[in-house]
């Protein structure tokens, strides 16, 4: 079993692949143009969240 949990954040500048981790591209999709190689896991999170309304989506402070 796993746990995931989703934080509403904002990044400080535009990512970059880290190549010493494997990772050798970056980018941006919608919930339902993920990747094919995205785990599985994480294709439901996005589906979900997608799913909310707007003011159930992000959460309060």
């Amino acid at each position: 079993m796993s746990l995931y949990t989703v934080f509403d954040c904002a990044l400080l500048s535009d990512p970059t692949p880290a190549r010493g981790e494997g990772i050798d591209d970056v980018g941006w999709f919608g919930p339902g143009t993920l990747p094919a190689t995205t785990l599985p896991q994480v294709k439901h999170i996005c589906r979900r969240v997608a799913d909310l309304p707007a003011h159930r989506a992000v959460a309060d402070d």
